[in-house]
């Protein structure tokens, strides 16, 4: 997306909203982007790519798990998230 777009999207979401740019695939200077236009919240849905992307960006970025979850990964996606946006199996939930 471009940030045109994006800057014509975010005229049209409600403040009250919070609007999630899922950043999975895109270079780090496409993120930097919509950060230095104010934008805060970021999505990932690998565990990989978040944890390489949060060394490399601002420590104020909120990021957002929107991803399948592996039991295994539970404790470093806890760590690493602002907010984990899906629980497919209870016994994810249970470990929560």
């Amino acid at each position: 997306m471009s940030l045109e777009a994006y800057l014509e999207i975010k005229k049209e979401v409600s403040p009250k909203a919070c609007l999630i740019a899922v950043s999975k695939g895109q270079p780090i200077q496409k993120i930097l982007k919509l950060y230095n236009e104010g934008h805060r919240d970021f999505g990932e849905n690998f565990l990989q790519e978040l944890l390489e992307k949060k060394t490399q960006l601002p420590d104020d970025i909120r990021w957002h798990f929107l991803g399948n979850i592996q039991s295994n990964k539970l404790s470093k996606i806890v760590e690493s998230s602002h907010m984990i946006h899906s629980v497919s199996r209870y016994k994810i939930y249970k470990l929560l």
